[in-house]
């Protein structure tokens, strides 16, 4: 299972969308593209680090992560509900015998 978290602004979660849509990708991908608040500010909003806000619908943390929904990637409705999603993704793949857990330490 893969893990992504990526970020508004810029295009790199495309690459993974690609990726995904080509079948280059054989394991589950769990993303959230963070940023989604952008939008309720009237002003334009800097996230992180400098490379960190939305130049264009394209870049937005919506867009994003509808493209990765779209493209197979389970995604959550809201960054509070990523673990929950992970969970779920995990005993997914236990239940059909694909992963097998090992007990903890």
């Amino acid at each position: 299972m893969i893990f992504v978290l990526g970020e508004l602004g810029g295009r790199d979660e495309y690459s993974l969308v690609e990726a995904l849509k080509q079948g280059k990708i054989s394991k589950p991908v769990v993303a959230w593209v963070s940023g989604t608040c952008a939008r309720l500010f009237k002003s334009e909003v800097q996230f992180g680090h400098a490379g960190a806000k939305s130049g264009g619908e394209m870049e937005s943390a919506q867009a994003k992560n509808q493209a990765l929904h779209d493209a197979g990637a389970v995604v959550p409705t809201s960054f509070e509900a990523f673990e929950t999603v992970i969970k779920e993704t995990f005993e997914k793949l236990v239940e059909g015998g694909n992963v097998t857990p090992t007990k903890e330490v």
